[in-house]
């Protein structure tokens, strides 16, 4: 993983095909954040989460050990780090996103994963039966 400004290099992702990943300004500030403040305490390294094994594993490839601790640690359970990836595809979606939007955000190459991911919260599926009696509101006073 190559950090940019405003984007995240992933030379090899799940599909085998390597992929520019956009970030948002918070997400971008704490990477950021964290990276200088490793460098400040002496661990220098171009990577954001780099190990410790030296060049021939330079940073991190998996991230699922590191995350099963925090859960633990922070009392949560019952919580995967795929469970990360429908929440950040539902968020857009019920905010007013497409899924179109959604499935480039993924990486999904079929829109019918985009689907599978994206649960809308049920204050989304209120709003939008609210959309639909206004609807049938202004047909009625027609």
């Amino acid at each position: 993983m190559r950090f940019k400004e405003g984007t995240i290099f992933l030379p090899d992702t799940k599909n085998g095909q390597a992929r520019t990943v956009l970030i948002n300004e918070k997400a971008q500030g704490i990477l950021l954040d964290f990276w200088q403040k490793r460098n400040e305490r002496g661990m220098a390294s171009p990577y954001v989460f780099p190990t410790r094994r030296g060049p021939r594993k330079a940073h991190m490839t998996d991230i699922r050990k590191p995350f099963e601790r925090a859960c633990v640690d922070g009392d949560v359970p019952n919580f995967r780090i795929h469970d990360l990836r429908h929440s950040f595809c539902a968020l857009p979606v019920s905010n007013g996103g497409t899924l179109y939007e959604a499935q480039q955000l993924l990486g999904h190459k079929d829109s019918a994963t985009t689907l599978r991911y994206a649960h809308l919260s049920q204050d989304a599926l209120k709003m939008a039966t609210e959309k639909v009696a206004a609807q049938i509101d202004k047909v009625e006073g027609i």
